[in-house]
């Protein structure tokens, strides 16, 4: 998923999510979300729209426990 600002100097997000199922995974599975990410470029459609910054989140859920992940592009 992601969320455009409305004014283009704000920040756009590009959000994965991913459900564990051991909490020792989470690490692992954010950490793939945000390579994800990276990988299939879903952040080219910001870029496109002239987004000035645009940071890639990656969380991963066990039960109600989860791990984020954030990284900064542009």
């Amino acid at each position: 998923m992601y969320l455009e600002p409305k004014d283009k100097k704000g920040y756009g997000y590009i959000i994965e999510l991913k459900v564990s199922k051991r909490l020792k995974d989470t690490q692992r599975e954010v950490e793939e979300a945000v390579e994800q990410i990276k990988e299939m470029e879903y952040f080219q459609e910001l870029k496109s729209r002239d987004v000035g910054s645009i940071d890639l989140i990656g969380i991963a859920f066990y039960r109600k426990k989860f791990r984020m992940v954030r990284e900064k592009i542009r």
